[in-house]
């Protein structure tokens, strides 16, 4: 398969300042040590860590603690907990049918489109081929050939409880391997794939 095309060139000048040191700090940062540090944390239970970071995402991020199925945040063991809190079934209805798709996640689309020739466009000019996405599988890539794409973004307020929409079986996960890198504009402008 061909690389996707380069994207289109657009103003940098629109960028903060600190933009390219930010991304460039980035690249020496040790990213699987600061992983592990953010993952320890998260499952700390210690009342003041878990406390501290569950009221900084919600003052934050204005989350709106009644769609929460547990609004107590004490009942929380740790952050993880609150991060992936269940939300309350009336707060997010839907109903099926052929012209309606529910989403496995609380969040909002970002993208949506038809996969051409194998690749997807994303944010901020960039395109990604199918086989990169579903880590070189270029077997299971082909049950997707032209067909569709939606991209869910889920801010850190956002519940990050992933539900199946759907009736069925998990029947295989995959680890797709790469760099860990901070997700949001600055970011995702600058940093290609």
């Amino acid at each position: 398969m061909s690389s996707p095309p380069k994207p289109e060139p657009w103003n940098q000048a629109l960028l903060p300042w600190y933009a390219r040191p930010y991304v460039d700090l980035q690249y020496i940062l040790p990213h699987r040590f600061l992983s592990a540090i953010a993952y320890r944390l998260a499952l700390s239970q210690s009342s003041w860590v878990k406390n501290f970071l569950i009221s900084q995402v919600i003052s934050r991020y204005g989350v709106d603690m009644t769609q929460a199925l547990e609004v107590n945040l004490a009942q929380y063991r740790n952050f993880q907990e609150f991060f992936n809190r269940r939300l309350r079934p009336e707060t997010r209805p839907f109903s099926l049918g052929p012209e309606r798709l529910a989403s496995p996640v609380d969040g909002s689309i970002s993208q949506f489109g038809a996969i051409n020739n194998g690749q997807l466009f994303q944010a901020k000019n960039r395109h990604y081929l199918l086989s990169d996405l579903l880590g070189a599988d270029e077997e299971w890539g082909r049950h997707f050939v032209n067909g569709f794409f939606i991209t869910l973004t889920m801010d850190l307020g956002d519940s990050h409880r992933i539900y199946m929409p759907m009736d069925g079986e998990l029947v295989r996960m995959r680890h797709v391997p790469g760099h860990l890198f901070a997700v949001n504009p600055i970011t995702t402008r600058l940093i290609p794939r």
